[in-house]
């Protein structure tokens, strides 16, 4: 009973580090964007560019992001779907 108590509050957490980025993108808080991120990330993405490597260049990224949002662009997460393990979380979106 334990390992599922854990995983609902670990999966509950990890909605929440969600919420938490996507009140920051909306409110172009780059620090809280930011916030929960290794400053060693490297992330492949869509527009480009395809890779972003250190937390400086995934900072940037979003300077462009912030632009196309207030010419109409929308972002959101929809069936947002967490699921955890001893050494794992897979959010498949």
């Amino acid at each position: 009973m334990g390992k599922i108590k854990d995983r609902v509050k670990d999966e509950a957490e990890i909605h929440e580090l969600i919420e938490r980025w996507l009140r920051a993108i909306r409110t172009e808080n780059f620090d809280g964007i930011l916030a929960d991120h290794s400053s060693e990330i490297l992330m492949f993405d869509l527009p480009g560019p395809v890779q972003l490597k250190g937390i400086d260049a995934y900072r940037k990224s979003w300077l462009s992001f912030f632009d196309w949002i207030r010419n109409g662009g929308a972002f959101d997460l929809s069936e947002v779907t967490v699921t955890t393990g001893d050494d794992v979380a897979l959010l498949p979106l």
